[in-house]
């Protein structure tokens, strides 16, 4: 749950500064939740994230937009997924 709650705090964030088109802060967010997300295994997620972190840094706000729309998608299967396995241990545990 902890990382879940973390992750739209960053989520949110990153959006403002892709809006802002702010490179660095772009950069630094997306490389915080590429490290966060490694952690937990969330590959797809973190992978998502480098792409964003290396076009910011690239100046490529073009890339960090259509990466940005890759992220979300990412989101959501990762909730799922997390969902599911929820699911699945109280399933278990009854």
């Amino acid at each position: 749950m902890q990382f879940q709650d973390g992750l739209e705090d960053v989520l949110t964030e990153l959006s403002q500064a892709i809006s802002a088109e702010d490179r660095g802060e772009t950069a630094r967010l997306a490389h915080r939740l590429k490290g966060t997300s490694l952690t937990v295994s969330a590959e797809e997620l973190a992978h998502v994230a480098e792409r964003i972190e290396e076009a910011a840094l690239a100046g490529r706000l073009d890339v960090v937009a259509s990466a940005w729309n890759d992220l979300q998608g990412a989101r959501v299967r990762l909730a799922d997924t997390i969902s599911r396995h929820r699911d699945e241990a109280a399933t278990c545990r009854s």
